[in-house]
């Protein structure tokens, strides 16, 4: 019934799957995921696709060729590659209705159904709004427009990260329950198999004997601690590189160093706080900011864009919430994380329930205790004390815990490199 090419595990160009409506939306980097979980196939004439009345776990779209559709009562369609018809998966419908028939030498790409399933659009990027604030600033702010525009169209550049994109994506979604998907992602890379291994023999987690290999490190850290960290070593990797000019150079270390303090007093909050991971508070104040990350790399790539180096950071905050948590997205992150990105200062949000957006945020607040940075409430003004029932943190107590749990800080901050 089958005849296909030995051509059978190729797979579709991006350009390819683009063309067709359900991936239309989709920008690069979803467009290349679906690509790797898509297949190219080709089949003589005569071949059967599927019949009608069948169910199976696969969706087609015609690439070359033509194909007839005939339903049970003897009604034909055909179907020509390139046609409109052609643009939408093939009786895509279960149980089928038609049965699919090559009429002449066709090639069409198969993917499984599930995927096309999961995708939904992405709402519209504009979070201008109604805000005057903001669209002053996109009329008469050239780096900030250039920023937004290639948001709003999917064509964000992103500074060194085609390899660090892979690197975290792979983290991301590999399996808590299985070391060994851990471990083909982290022993491809020395520097960072180092770095498990010293954090895993570091005060936060030495034991009697050292260990000597990724393995040992995981099973000593723990799977979820240990992918958190080895993603954190990344983040860290992303903000010294690619970066020219010394301002910009220098805003981008003070925003580094900004989340690894925040971090680390997110991680000891998290053991404060019942039902948080530490490690997942790390990691999650060191994302808070990661916004800033491609708006710095834009100042610094096309500096014509703002004459004065003064308003960059005005540009930052403003954007770096919804770059972020764009980012994040990209990245496979949870919910919870892109949440933290985009809300984190958002000071008055009132979620349902605590989240590990509110120990970010009150970790910022003990960061900036004694030192006043513009537009930060005082602590006990923060809705996010109460649903982490820390209202009895006053100044005077904040002080107080970041003195007692000094030096589990530096710990943490020294886990962070």
């Amino acid at each position: 019934m089958f005849a296909f090419s030995k051509t059978r595990f190729q797979h579709p160009t991006t350009e390819m799957l683009a063309v067709y409506l359900p991936f239309q939306h989709l920008g690069q980097d979803d467009l290349s995921l679906l690509q790797q979980k898509s297949l190219l196939q080709t089949a003589k004439k005569g071949a059967t696709l599927f019949k009608a009345g069948s169910s199976d776990d696969w969706t087609y779209f015609l690439v070359q060729g033509e194909i007839q559709l005939q339903d049970t009562s003897g009604n034909t369609v055909l179907i020509q590659a390139g046609s409109e018809p052609a643009n939408s998966a093939l009786s895509n419908l279960q149980p089928r209705r038609y049965s699919a028939t090559a009429r002449s030498t066709i090639q069409y790409i198969k993917l499984d159904k599930t995927l096309l399933q999961n995708i939904q659009p992405d709402k519209p990027f504009d979070f201008l709004g109604d805000n005057n604030v903001l669209r002053a600033t996109y009329d008469s702010n050239a780096l900030f427009k250039r920023i937004y525009d290639d948001l709003s169209k999917d064509r964000l550049i992103f500074p060194s990260f085609a390899d660090l994109t892979t690197k975290i994506r792979k983290l991301m979604e590999s399996s808590d329950q299985n070391i060994e998907h851990i471990l083909r992602v982290i022993q491809v890379d020395p520097i960072l198999s180092a770095r498990l291994i010293r954090a895993a023999n570091g005060p936060l987690y030495y034991g009697k004997e050292a260990v000597d290999s990724c393995n040992k490190a995981i099973l000593r850290i723990g799977l979820i601690p240990a992918k958190s960290l080895c993603v954190s070593y990344l983040l860290q990797d992303a903000f010294s590189k690619d970066l020219k000019h010394s301002h910009i150079q220098k805003l981008a270390m003070q925003v580094w160093l900004h989340s690894v303090d925040v971090a680390a007093i997110a991680f000891v909050l998290a053991h404060i706080v019942k039902g948080f991971n530490a490690e997942q508070a790390m990691l999650a104040g060191l994302v808070h900011d990661i916004g800033a990350l491609p708006v710095l790399y834009y100042a610094d790539k096309f500096p014509g864009l703002l004459s004065n180096p003064a308003a960059v950071e005005s540009t930052m905050r403003q954007l770096q919430g919804e770059v972020g948590a764009i980012l994040l997205k990209k990245w496979r992150f949870p919910p919870e994380f892109i949440t933290v990105a985009r809300e984190s200062e958002q000071w008055q949000r009132q979620p349902p329930s605590a989240d590990y957006c509110d120990v970010v945020m009150v970790a910022q607040l003990h960061s900036a205790v004694g030192k006043k940075p513009e537009g930060t409430p005082r602590l006990f003004e923060v809705p996010a004390l109460t649903r982490l029932h820390l209202t009895g943190l006053t100044p005077q107590h904040s002080l107080r815990v970041l003195d007692e749990a000094h030096q589990q800080i530096q710990k943490a901050k020294q886990l962070l490199g």
